[in-house]
């Protein structure tokens, strides 16, 4: 089956303006990104890039030498050099052009993108097969402690409360152990370094029997190391 297409303007309204700096990305995210990327080179696949936002933020803090962004929606790759010129971008479902993309990057991130589209456990299996040895593959979920997975929809108005006529996306909320089962089927071996928090759903997610979710982002490392470490902090929040 394939990715859905997203084709609505609210994506390049808000995303050529909102995430382009280091200042404006979540604090979940400078964490992980703080732990696992300082003193190293960086070339980063992005999938999901919007409009490249993120390869600017990381360029401002690290060693960024190379950045290769994945988007589907056209109106967004099409505008990601005017935000980010040092990145390459493609316009594609990521899924369709994997195996073409022979190339492997010292890691790779998927931040809110992955789990707002149907193929969401094969995307996270295509894109930690092209982290090079010692990376990370990276990326942030929702998590709940009802012990099963739930998924409702989500209004792409992207803070645009006049939008009308937008199209949704899933809204998926892994249980913990779905997402640990996940995470085992990359076979890791190295850290896996998490970090989360408890925040409100957002107006433009509906069906959701929630009023909180657990919003986690995850470095998971591909090593040849017979040493294996899981971090979580702020975990204990999730079933409190």
């Amino acid at each position: 089956m394939a990715n859905i297409k997203y084709t609505s303007k609210e994506l390049i309204n808000f995303y050529s303006n909102n995430r382009v700096s280091w200042d404006e990305i979540y604090d979940s995210e400078k964490y992980i990104f703080n732990k696992v990327f300082k003193d190293r080179e960086l070339s980063i696949l992005d999938v999901g890039c919007a409009c490249g936002g993120m390869g600017r933020a990381l360029n401002e803090k690290f060693n960024l030498k190379s950045y290769t962004g994945v988007e589907i929606n056209s109106d967004c790759a099409a505008f990601a050099k005017n935000v980010f010129p040092k990145g390459e971008y493609i316009c594609a479902d990521f899924l369709e052009i994997e195996s073409q993309e022979k190339r492997k990057f010292s890691d790779v991130l998927s931040m809110s993108c992955a789990d707002w589209n149907i193929e969401t456990e094969s995307m996270f299996q295509a894109m930690f097969k092209k982290v090079e040895n010692d990376g990370y593959l990276i990326f942030s979920c929702r998590l709940n402690s009802l012990g099963k997975d739930i998924e409702a929809r989500q209004y792409i108005s992207l803070g645009n409360p006049n939008a009308t006529n937008c199209e949704s996306a899933p809204y998926k909320v892994f249980s913990f152990s779905s997402l640990m089962k996940l995470i085992f089927s990359f076979q890791p071996k190295g850290k896996v370094i998490a970090y989360g928090y408890k925040g409100k759903v957002p107006d433009s997610v509906y069906n959701l029997p929630l009023s909180e979710v657990f919003y986690a982002v995850l470095a998971v490392q591909k090593s040849s190391s017979d040493k294996s470490e899981m971090i979580l902090e702020g975990f204990d929040e999730l079933w409190n």
